[in-house]
C-alpha cells in the first residue's frame, strides 16, 4: 500500500488535538458545574455565619444573664455551636436526599461516576460539613465574649 502524493491534505491535526477538542463541550460543563458549586459552598458558609452571627446578636441579653449566674465560657460556647451543628446537619440531610431524589437527571451531566455513588456523597457531605462547622466556630466565640455587665446595665 503506497500514499498517493498528489492528494492534497488538509485539516491535519494529531489525534491528541482531535480528541482534546471534542471533549470541550464537557470540560465547559465541568468547568460551570465547578464553579457553581464552590459558589454553592461559599455562599452556604456565609449564610451559616450571617444565621449564627445575627442568633448571637438578638441573644447577647440571654448570653450575658447566662455568664452573670455562672455560666462558664464552655458552655455558652457549646450552646451556639449546637445551634450551627442543629442548622448544619439538618441542611446536609436535606441536601443528601435532595442529592438522591436529582439523581437521575444529572446521570447524564457526570462520567463515569453514578450520580448516587456513596464515595463522592460523602466526600461532599464530609468536606461541606468541616467547612461549614469552622464557620460556626466564630460567632460561637464571639458569644463567649459578652461582657455581662454591661449586658445587663442596658434597658
Amino acid at each position: 500500500m503506497a500514499i498517493d502524493l498528489a492528494l492534497p491534505l488538509s485539516d491535519i491535526q494529531t489525534m491528541t488535538h482531535r480528541t482534546s477538542r471534542s471533549l470541550v463541550p464537557q470540560k465547559l460543563a465541568m468547568g460551570l458545574a465547578s464553579m457553581f458549586g464552590f459558589v454553592a459552598l461559599f455562599l452556604s458558609v456565609l449564610g451559616i455565619y450571617g444565621v449564627l452571627a445575627y442568633v448571637v446578636a438578638q441573644r447577647t441579653r440571654e448570653i450575658g444573664i447566662r455568664i452573670a449566674l455562672g455560666s462558664t465560657m464552655r458552655g455558652i460556647f457549646q450552646l451556639v455551636f449546637k445551634e450551627g451543628l442543629t442548622l448544619v446537619g439538618s441542611g446536609l440531610m436535606l441536601g443528601l436526599l435532595g442529592a438522591i431524589a436529582l439523581g437521575r437527571a444529572l446521570e447524564g451531566q457526570v462520567f463515569g461516576v453514578r450520580p448516587t455513588d456513596p464515595f463522592v456523597l460523602g466526600t461532599v457531605v464530609l468536606s461541606t460539613g468541616i467547612i461549614a462547622l469552622l464557620a460556626c466556630v466564630s460567632p460561637a466565640h464571639r458569644a463567649t465574649r459578652v461582657d455581662p455587665l454591661s449586658t445587663l446595665s442596658e434597658q
